[in-house]
């Protein structure tokens, strides 16, 4: 009608990637918000868009999907919820993609995405490893400066 006055929001839908994703020759994870860009996003696009996985910090058995589902979604997937209370509409859900079997591309390729998604990936082990071993070198080396300052104090001559 004349004087009408149409408002049309468009609502972005988002999902968020923590841990080590990114390019090749990135050291340190590729982590943020990412927009689908798309009308439906699948769990790979998904993973592709942050990057992909770091081949020597990703640990592609341990990639986790957070999301709130409804109750009625996980009893028809057969999820047990006696641990639940019936008054709870939405659980926290937290599924995982093993992307060290082949197979699971095939099922991430038909996962839908959903709006405030959260993607983790885990860290290898090695990773873990490396932090570990250079804790135990700044204090062997911190040991080791000490050490040498004494006997350098100590030299005769000094």
């Amino acid at each position: 009608q004349p004087g009408d006055v149409i408002y049309i929001n468009r609502q972005v839908q988002k999902f968020s990637v923590f841990g080590p994703t990114g390019s090749t020759g990135q050291t340190t994870g590729l982590t943020g918000g990412f927009a689908f860009e798309a009308p439906v996003l699948y769990l790979s696009e998904a993973v592709a868009k942050a990057g992909g996985l770091l081949d020597t910090r990703a640990n592609a058995g341990h990639v986790y999907l957070y999301r709130l589902e409804s109750l009625e979604s996980l009893e028809h997937l057969g999820v047990k919820l006696k641990n639940f209370s019936p008054d709870m509409a939405i659980i926290p859900t937290i599924y995982r993609a093993n992307f060290r079997d082949p197979s699971v591309f095939f099922t991430a390729g038909q996962f839908p995405m959903r709006d405030r998604d959260i993607i983790y990936v885990a860290n290898a082990d090695s990773v873990e490893l490396d932090k570990f071993f250079g804790f135990v070198r700044l204090i062997t080396g911190s040991i080791g400066g000490i050490a040498s300052d004494i006997a350098t104090t100590r030299a005769p001559g000094r």
